[in-house]
């Protein structure tokens, strides 16, 4: 650890005791301070850094970030683990901690929200994610959006796998199945809006269905039977311009589709993004016509919807493997969240955009703001992060240089255990020859992933262990002198 006392022109070093990889340091004031890592580690100063103390308590988990708020510390790690101290970090008390990917979050004011995730997962708080309530879904199916309107503040809709629609009308505590009588049910439903008349969901192959809230309550299936292409997201909404009023529904999804619905006339015209592949989460500035949708590569795209007449246009691009969400708090001021702990923020309409350090590793599947200071960000592993100033962690500081990796990282295969494929994902500093491959229990090679040369990166490769039996299995990267190994664990 360094230590500056003149702005950071100089920097002499601080014994710490330990030679664990540190992840996040926050000071409190000149003399108080904190440090989280691996595994378990914290330790706590009260004299600017001259001396250190241990502290063991949750030494069986991996920490990542520690932030303080309210004269109080929290600390997040691995498995969703959150903790927090209001000593400083003499004691530390459980928050949450679920080994489950969170694939949606939504707070509809500073105190009230809510997650989604896998395997049916449901979480409420009522005290700004200090702590989290495990709401029972009924169901196992995998939970992919979440769907609410202002003005019915007690109603949330959340939509998942297998054509899933689950509704609550008493803030999520309680949750029934909306049965849609639809040839959708092996149809994932991956995006829903919800407004004031109607709910709509983006599906796959092409489709997307609604209800309307007074009428004919029925659900309908619209789409364009010509596309085969899956759609993520979906936006809906009357607009007022220049022109009159534009009842649109846009959807966006696989290989860059992008459709435009006319509520009027029933026609949909599609389209491909150009330069984009798979795009993941679409967003419209409220009462606006200015939109933004994100995807895999890091891909940024914008469209002015009227003078563009719908058509989108890529206008950055990231250096990551995928953007997965997408939000606006201004007209000008925007984050996007995706691989590898990545959040980036842009001041000017997203035509640039620099690095927040997140201090994780984890995917980051949601971002979501209530006003310009208050946000979280939810993802795999049972992440959720929250910062309450304008977007700026107050565990890190803004990276505005290369968003390049500056060291080797070789992350836990995700999921795990896994039947039959898993995702495994690393870090190159530099370029040089990179050697991935799979070992069975006596050290045999099994597989080989990668090997070859590669450029500065960060990078994820999917193993397929169809063709292998169950049991403990070992991966191992190498790149010039640095080599790892993790343990994997398939189960048929």
């Amino acid at each position: 650890m360094l230590k500056t006392t003149d702005g950071g022109n100089t920097w002499q070093p601080q014994y710490t005791g330990v030679s664990n990889w540190l992840r996040s340091l926050i000071f409190i004031d000149q003399d108080n301070g904190i440090i989280v890592g691996e595994p378990g580690i914290i330790l706590t100063t009260t004299d600017g850094g001259s001396s250190w103390m241990k502290n063991e308590q949750p030494r069986l988990f991996e920490l990542y970030s520690v932030s303080s708020f309210n004269n109080k510390l929290f600390v997040v790690g691995k498995s969703g683990i959150i903790i927090s101290s209001s000593d400083m970090g003499l004691n530390w008390e459980f928050r949450s901690g679920w080994d489950i990917e969170i694939n949606d979050i939504l707070f509809k004011n500073e105190n009230e929200g809510i997650a989604v995730g896998n395997d049916g997962f449901i979480i409420t708080t009522s005290d700004g994610g200090n702590n989290w309530v495990k709401r029972e879904s009924g169901i196992t199916k995998n939970l992919n959006a979440i769907g609410f309107n202002k003005r019915k503040p007690d109603q949330y809709w959340v939509v998942g796998d297998s054509a899933t629609v689950l509704f609550s009308s008493d803030n999520g505590i309680t949750w029934s199945v909306d049965f849609l009588i639809l040839l959708v049910t092996e149809n994932d439903f991956y995006g829903v809006v919800v407004k004031s008349g109607f709910i709509k969901i983006a599906t796959t192959n092409g489709k997307y269905v609604e209800k309307r809230f007074s009428g004919d309550t029925n659900w309908q299936q619209r789409g364009n039977f010509s596309i085969s292409e899956d759609f993520f997201d979906i936006y809906a909404d009357t607009w007022k311009s220049d022109f009159g009023l534009i009842n649109r529904t846009l959807l966006v999804g696989q290989d860059g589709v992008f459709c435009n619905f006319d509520q009027e006339s029933f026609s949909l015209d599609t389209g491909h993004v150009q330069g984009a592949d798979d795009l993941y989460d679409i967003f419209f500035w409220e009462n606006n016509l200015y939109g933004w949708v994100v995807g895999k590569y890091g891909i940024v795209a914008r469209t002015d919807y009227v003078i563009a007449n719908g058509i989108w246009s890529v206008i950055a691009q990231m250096d990551v493997n995928a953007l997965y969400s997408v939000i606006f708090i201004s007209p000008l001021i925007g984050y996007t969240a995706g691989t590898n702990g990545s959040l980036y923020k842009t001041a000017n309409n997203g035509y640039a955009w620099y690095k927040i350090n997140t201090g994780v590793t984890n995917l980051l599947q949601k971002v979501f703001f209530i006003n310009e200071n208050t946000g979280w960000i939810a993802g795999v592993n049972g992440i959720i992060l929250r910062t309450a100033n304008d977007g700026h962690l107050i565990t890190s500081n803004e990276d505005r240089i290369s968003s390049l990796p500056d060291k080797y990282f070789l992350s836990q295969n995700y999921p795990n255990p896994f039947n039959p494929s898993t995702t495994i994902s690393f870090h190159l500093p530099e370029p040089g020859f990179v050697s991935l491959k799979i070992y069975d229990l006596l050290g045999n090679e099994v597989k080989t992933l990668i090997n070859e040369e590669r450029h500065v990166g960060e990078y994820s490769v999917k193993f397929d262990g169809s063709n292998l039996s169950s049991g403990v299995y070992f991966y191992r990267l190498a790149s010039g002198n640095f080599s790892e190994t993790k343990k994997l664990l398939l189960l048929k």
